[in-house]
């Protein structure tokens, strides 16, 4: 009983080193480039940390996708099942450390056939639907920035397609 307090304070310090961690892996990650170190730490207490095992699914038909991913370590590819592909998926493109995915799920979008696959360990940051709102509520500028790199990331797709058409 004598050591109940020294337990509770190492568990809050603990706790405050992973936040701080968290802040160090947010400010790589461009979503986030512009925020104060109090959004930083908002976001950072509530973000889970995930560890994932190569060729691991993070999401597809089968696997409601939990959120936005932040990548702190490892490579995800974002891939989409297609029958007329001899591998049955083409992959459309691979997220590394300091980017995100998963940023249309926030809002609903659902792609049939899409998935994330890990291409290696990955570890990475997820911040829920419902906390990610409570935040962007809170915060608007970050709201404002997740529709700033929506639209980038759209633009680049239909810079894509055009190539392909032409």
């Amino acid at each position: 009983m004598g050591n109940a307090l020294p337990d509770r304070v190492d568990d809050a310090a603990n706790e405050q080193i992973k936040i701080l961690k968290r802040v160090a892996h947010l400010r790589q990650i461009d979503l986030f480039r512009d925020l104060s170190a109090h959004q930083l730490a908002t976001i950072a207490v509530v973000a889970e940390e995930l560890l994932l095992a190569p060729e691991s699914v993070v999401f597809s038909d089968d696997v409601p996708c939990r959120g936005l991913h932040l990548i702190v370590a490892g490579e995800v590819a974002i891939e989409q099942d297609r029958p007329d592909s001899q591998a049955g998926a083409v992959q459309l493109t691979r997220y590394g450390p300091g980017q995100v995915f998963a940023l249309g799920a926030l809002f609903g979008v659902k792609v049939p056939g899409l998935k994330a696959r890990t291409l290696c360990e990955t570890e990475a940051l997820v911040i829920t639907k419902g906390e990610f709102y409570a935040i962007a509520r809170e915060h608007p500028d970050i709201a404002l920035r997740t529709c700033q790199v929506l639209s980038e990331r759209l633009g680049g797709v239909i810079q894509e397609l055009e190539r392909k058409d032409g």
